[in-house]
């Protein structure tokens, strides 16, 4: 019988490293899907032996029992606005429900095994490789990734758009910033400066940059004082910008990224929105659902009415979003939330904020770039974003320190 513990024990350690693994690959398998169905899968076989082999290690975090509930009550509530037994039915119960059921593994993960810092390094490692090798292969991915790139964008590694593939460089360096307590050592402070250099050079991502401005206003406002030190950090911020502005538009003139940023330095932001497709479209993914949200007074959605309350909105704006093609998928992660699910949104923020804080300012920041960010096309069913709210919550129990014992 401890033998046979024994086994299960690691038979549990693997597969819930195949899991970790899995979730950080998000859109490889089936050629023919954008999510896949793996990381969902490997999950709920990692809860299942580890439920056999530790059934005392088993306790749920609170955050993700609420998380269902809020999910539940807010999904039956939409279903008054209608609801059909379709695909997409199937398709948001599942996106909605991974998130708690992602957060409930990755904790579980976490609790026994740490943070698992060499999984997430070595996937993105092959992330990057994967889009040096597609400058000189481009449909090396094709047989089991949904490709819908154009050509002229930048490259796609393992995601189906170069945007995704910046989004996951983005959200995957946090997460190793995060592991590390913001000190990561030499060798990660590399593979960092390679991300930052993939997301402007090869995946060439504007959705991403943004986010990163983000990052920098949020650090400025934080560091903002009359200190030395202070200032010092501000000029260096402003220094490094002026010294990418000048390096894209003069050596990449004819990129994307190089196009934005000429476009911003000579017209309004307003403007700028009306004339360009992919921003439009993108900006009318955040507008239209909060503004569907807004006409609901708050009440929920559901999945089946956004397609026609879109369609009235993107109308009432005349020829503004006429890029916009918006269909029953909400490509905005708060966006879906507050619109699908209504007042139940704000509850699981409101959630979130409550179970993620623990006074400290850093903190603070920390969920309001977060909160912010997720404002964009980020689908529902991405891991790394349960992943980064199950660092979160867990470090206000374990200290960083035991999470890396536990994992060398």
């Amino acid at each position: 019988m401890g033998i046979q513990i024994t086994k299960l024990k690691s038979v549990n350690y693997l597969t819930g490293s195949i899991f970790i693994f899995l979730s950080t690959m998000p859109w490889v398998g089936l050629p023919f899907l954008d999510s896949q169905p793996w990381p969902v899968l490997a999950a709920l076989l990692f809860l299942f032996i580890n439920t056999i082999s530790l059934p005392r290690n088993s306790k749920l975090p609170r955050m993700a029992v609420v998380l269902v509930w809020l999910v539940i009550f807010g999904l039956i509530v939409g279903s008054l606005m209608g609801v059909q037994n379709n695909f997409i039915l199937y398709r948001g119960i599942i996106n909605y429900i991974s998130i708690a059921l992602f957060i409930i593994a990755f904790y579980q993960y976490f609790k026994l095994y740490g943070f698992p810092l060499k999984i997430l390094v070595f996937s993105n490692i092959i992330w990057v490789v994967i889009a040096l090798i597609q400058l000189f292969m481009p449909e090396i991915v094709s047989s089991f990734v949904a490709s819908r790139t154009t050509v002229g964008r930048g490259v796609t590694s393992l995601a189906p758009e170069p945007t995704f593939f910046a989004i996951y460089l983005f959200f995957s360096s946090w997460l190793i910033l995060l592991g590390t307590k913001y000190k990561p050592e030499k060798k990660l402070r590399f593979l960092l400066i390679c991300n930052l250099l993939s997301i402007l050079l090869l995946a060439k991502s504007s959705m991403v940059v943004l986010y990163l401005a983000i990052v920098v206003s949020i650090l400025i406002l934080k560091k903002m004082s009359f200190s030395v030190k202070s200032l010092k950090f501000v000029f260096t911020i402003i220094l490094i910008f002026v010294l990418v502005y000048m390096g894209i538009t003069n050596f990449m003139p004819n990129t994307r990224i190089a196009n934005l940023l000429k476009l911003m330095a000579t017209i309004d932001p307003v403007a700028l929105i009306r004339i360009d497709a992919s921003i439009n479209e993108r900006f009318a993914s955040v507008i239209v659902p909060i503004q569907g949200f807004i006409q609901n007074l708050g009440i929920p959605g559901g999945l089946h009415s956004f397609d026609r309350v879109a369609a009235d909105i993107v109308a009432s704006y005349g020829e503004y979003f006429k890029y916009s093609n918006l269909q029953l998928r909400i490509m905005s992660w708060n966006g879906a939330l507050f619109y699908e699910l209504g007042f139940f949104g704000i509850i699981i923020w409101i959630l979130l904020f409550n179970e993620l804080l623990n006074g400290t300012k850093q903190r603070r920041y920390e969920l309001v770039v977060l909160f912010i960010i997720l404002f964009s096309a980020i689908p529902l069913a991405f891991p790394l974003i349960p992943m980064l709210f199950t660092v979160l919550y867990h470090s206000k129990s374990y200290s960083f320190e035991k999470l890396f014992i536990l994992n060398k």
